[in-house]
């Protein structure tokens, strides 16, 4: 088992010598130890009392892990030293794995000694990507240090680490990975797999699990004499429908079939629980209790923020929200003009920008001049998580990223492309041959370097012509758009009794509550008209209004502000860090869409490696990948992100996904269909043909045989997307083919705990269908049989 943290590293501030590296432990790390203690000690460290920060080995040949040279080297460390003895044969491993490097710096005053204070850093390396769990062992065991400046407090830190147990943590899949960070406060997803992993433990990791938690499956829980009997999966469906219909809400324990264990699990099952165990320079064992996150991805370091804080709350919890608010007030220069970053010319949201930088690999700095490194740190790892959707869409931004860095690795991070550091030496806002785009946080100015690398056109012109793909409109459906824009929006949801049957009978936008969570408020509510909602469809060339009337001339706005737009109205509504993240995330994949689509219509055999082949349905034949409207809005969101897509296309991130997509196909379970075209089409189809929703539906109860088939469709019912409620309009549709095909995908789904618990998310209005479905056909005496 591979050890949970590499190596500790501890250095001193020294009046002669400057900043030292004073102790590493196991072994040296072999890389370059000045640098090491600059980026450990960060410049005014002691203007603070405490400071924290992230940064990275193995990206440069100067932070790069070297084997050690001592073959006495300890021996639970022989497997991660043969890992990192590939180092030096790049052709076996040309890029090492990163380390995450989690480090605490204290200042304590001293009159005894010059300067009259101390400068103590105490850092840890770890190739867990949740590295900000050991932050209060690193209190401890830094204060240790202070106290007693013995050696071993290192050794001790080591080894507390190291015996964690993590083999308990229920294996999650990336795609339920995406379903529990979708619901932040749902806490009773996958019980099943907590129930196996904690029931089944082993008998001696007494100490893995903490104190509290133990109590909870021992002595607090009820007894199983005292349990109440389980209940078949029909009768527990019937008394959800008769709870919700009187008005009641399900109590958590009945929200999933196997209701015997959801009444002994008192956990949040986003988290891992565990206990650390440290001894202290007294010999005295204190267990720190700590949660490991699960619905986090590789992309997202540290500690990520998922409520509404300001940054300086808490270190090292970043927050997209804090970006979006720093650098929204100040405009973007619109000189020098770039094609790549100003995708709306002068206009150009700062956020907008700053994604457009990123995505197209530029050079981004983030200075924050006499601010803590901590807040830097922030800044950089909220841009990374901005732009790869939260590290589920794209990958690799972290490779490039510095969260802290300094003026002695400047010529280490200039040789990575597309480099994103985050600094506080205002030296770097002078030169700007170091960056493409600085981001002052102090000021919140956004700075387009003059020396920029210019791009003067575009290497296609696919828009003199029409394109070979025929959109819906010239097969005469009168059906929205699939992929429609950058800022497709999220459909409004108001109370259940304000929306009309006709509405769902024609599958037409959203407009009735779900009661899930994170649902997005309506639009009268965040000041957007009914004209804002069609401009952000495209379904209107000529909607003009805007949340803030930032639009005098009364042209209509480009997606990307409108989009922003929306954004700023949610945070201004006070919608959390988990809803925001959402959006980006629908943001980057819509930006992968419909780069999929140009690619197709760039390439010499007209195909894509990103994406689904784009044909819209035709002869019973489903549709799949990005199919427009019409022509004219195929022109308008091509030509709008033409500039920003060849620029990705050229880019380390875009390799990534492109192997990253060539996989999915590979492992996928869904194979036969394109499983979010057909469901976005259930979303925002208006007059769909019935052939082609029966043909949805019949295709998605056949791809309900397994869990992972399961797993895959509720992935894409996110709650922010108002969950199962466009598949429930099919229980209400005038044709009764697509009424049963729509049944029997319902009947199915809920057969699963994870579909049962979806299940129950579904408004009483649609269930109640679903049972009077389910009645017509098999009649009331055998209808319980059949859930």
């Amino acid at each position: 088992m591979e050890n949970n943290v590499a190596y500790c590293l501890l250095a001193e501030f020294d009046i002669d010598q400057g900043s030292t590296l004073s102790q590493q432990y196991p072994f040296p790390t072999g890389t370059d130890e000045h640098l090491l203690a600059d980026l450990m000690i960060p410049e005014g460290a002691h203007d603070q009392n405490e400071d924290w920060t992230i940064f990275f080995l193995n990206q440069t040949p100067a932070n790069t892990i070297a084997p050690p040279l001592d073959s006495e080297a300890p021996t639970p460390f022989i497997k991660h030293r043969r890992t990192y003895s590939k180092v030096l044969d790049q052709e076996v491993n040309p890029k090492p794995q990163l380390l995450y490097v989690l480090n605490l710096v204290r200042t304590k005053k001293d009159d005894t000694v010059p300067r009259g204070a101390l400068v103590k850093a105490l850092a840890i390396c770890s190739k867990q990507p949740y590295i900000h769990i050991y932050k209060p062992i690193l209190l401890l065991a830094l204060e240790d240090y202070f106290q007693s400046g013995s050696p071993s407090i290192l050794s001790r830190l080591y080894d507390a680490i190291n015996n964690i147990n993590f083999s308990l943590v229920p294996p999650i899949s990336r795609s339920e990975k995406s379903i529990l960070r979708a619901a932040p406060d749902r806490k009773d997803l996958f019980a099943e797999k907590w129930s196996h992993s904690y029931f089944k433990r082993p008998s001696d990791d007494s100490d893995v699990l903490s104190s509290a938690f133990e109590d909870d499956l021992t002595g607090n829980r009820r007894s199983s004499s005292n349990s109440k009997t389980n209940n078949s999966l029909e009768e527990e469906f019937e008394e959800k429908l008769k709870r919700t219909s009187l008005g009641f809400s399900d109590p958590p324990s009945e929200s999933i079939g196997h209701q015997s264990y959801l009444e002994t699990i008192p956990v949040d099952t986003h988290y891992y629980k565990t206990t650390i165990g440290y001894v202290n320079v007294d010999y005295k064992k204190i267990s720190l209790p700590t949660r490991v996150p699960l619905a986090t991805f590789d992309e997202e370091i540290g500690d990520v923020s998922w409520t509404i804080t300001h940054y300086f709350a808490d270190a090292l919890k970043y927050s997209i929200i804090n970006l979006i608010q720093t650098f929204s007030a100040h405009p973007v220069p619109s000189s020098p003009m770039h094609p790549h970053l100003h995708t709306s010319g002068a206009s150009t949201h700062p956020i907008i920008l700053l994604f457009n930088a990123l995505i197209t690999q530029k050079r981004v700095v983030f200075l924050g001049y006499g601010k803590p490194a901590s807040l830097v740190t922030n800044f950089v790892l909220a841009a990374c998580a901005l732009v790869s959707g939260g590290g589920g869409v794209l990958r690799g931004f972290i490779e490039r990223a510095f969260p802290y860095t300094c003026l002695k690795d400047l010529d280490n991070f200039l040789m990575i492309p597309g480099y994103i550091a985050g600094v506080t030496n205002p030296r770097f806002e002078d030169n700007h041959a170091w960056w493409d785009v600085l981001f002052n946080i102090n000021t919140g100015k956004v700075t387009v370097s003059s020396q920029i690398e210019p791009v003067h056109q575009l290497k296609h012109n696919i828009l003199s012509s029409p394109s070979p793909i025929p959109t819906y409109q010239t097969l005469n459906s009168g059906i929205s758009s699939q992929h429609t824009s950058l800022s497709t929006p999220i459909p409004s949801s108001v109370i259940m009794n304000q929306s009309s049957s006709s509405n769902s009978v024609n599958h037409q936008s959203m407009h009735s509550n779900n009661h899930v969570l994170s649902s997005p408020p309506s639009r009268s509510k965040l000041g957007i008209s009914d004209s804002f909602s069609s401009a952000m469809s495209n379904a209107s060339d000529d909607a003009s209004i805007t949340t803030n009337q930032k639009n005098e001339n009364n042209h209509r706005e480009s997606s990307d502000n409108i989009f922003m737009n929306e954004i700023m109205a949610l945070i201004n509504e006070h919608y959390g860090e988990a809803h925001i993240r959402a959006r980006f995330a629908d943001l980057v994949s819509s930006f992968v869409k419909i780069a999929s689509r140009y690619e197709e219509e760039t390439s010499p055999n007209g195909q894509t490696s990103i994406g689904f082949p784009s044909q819209p349905f035709s002869n019973g034949q489903l549709g799949s990948g990005t199919v427009f409207t019409d022509e004219s809005n195929r022109v308008r969101e091509l030509s709008a992100n033409a500039f920003r897509i060849e620029g990705w296309q050229e880019t380390a991130t875009y390799k990534n996904y492109v192997h990253d997509f060539q996989q999915y196909l590979k492992t996928r379970a869904i194979k036969d269909i394109d499983i979010a075209h057909q469901i976005h089409r259930l979303r925002t189809a208006k007059g769909m043909n019935p052939t082609e929703a029966h043909i949805i539906y019949r295709s998605l109860a056949q791809n309900t045989e397994t869990y992972e088939q399961v797993v895959e469709i509720i992935e894409q019912l996110s709650p922010h997307l108002d969950g199962l409620l466009p598949l429930g309009f099919g229980l209400l549709h005038p044709h009764n083919s697509v009424r049963d095909a729509a049944m029997d995908f319902f009947i199915k789904l809920q057969s699963y705990p994870l579909g049962s618990l979806q299940l129950s998310t579904l408004n009483a209005f649609y269930r109640l269908a679903l049972m009077r479905q389910i009645d017509h056909r098999y009649g009331q005496q055998s209808a319980q049989q059949v859930l």
